[in-house]
């Protein structure tokens, strides 16, 4: 069998595969990790496996200019939605990449104010390193 080099693999533009020690194709799937010998049993692992997740709008919107609401009812009503729509997400980054997402939301008077914070084995990362780490495990982040 004819041996497998990185620059094969690297032409596919798939990053979750790489080579292992043995000469061995290894595929990871979120948590998971397949074994191939061959580029096309990897490519056909890689494909079947992509996972897509959406990246709620409030995680990438820029809050600057918005205008909380005109009541406490209504501020404490856009708390809880915002909260709703991302939690789903930071659910499955907690179980598919093992990534630990801290989202805050708040609304005052005269202000609103987000944060959002990633971390990935006790260092604190951007969206853009988070997005990377998750090409390398076969998930795609799209945003809404």
């Amino acid at each position: 069998m004819k041996k497998i080099t990185k620059k094969q693999i690297n032409a596919t533009g798939i990053k979750n595969i790489t080579l292992n020690d043995e000469g061995n194709l290894v595929i990871l799937c979120g948590p998971k990790a397949f074994i191939r010998k061959t580029l096309k049993g990897a490519l056909a692992v890689a494909k079947r496996n992509q996972k897509t997740l959406t990246i709620p709008f409030i995680i990438t919107a820029s809050t600057y200019y918005w205008s909380p609401g005109s009541n406490a009812s209504s501020r404490r009503y856009n708390e809880d939605k915002r909260e709703v729509e991302v939690n789903n997400f930071v659910r499955s980054m907690k179980q598919l990449l093992n990534v630990d997402v801290s989202f805050y939301y708040s609304e005052s008077c005269n202000h609103v104010y987000k944060s959002v914070n990633y971390v990935i084995n006790d260092h604190k990362v951007n969206l853009t390193k988070v997005k990377t780490f998750a090409a390398k495990h076969g998930i795609t982040l799209e945003k809404e």
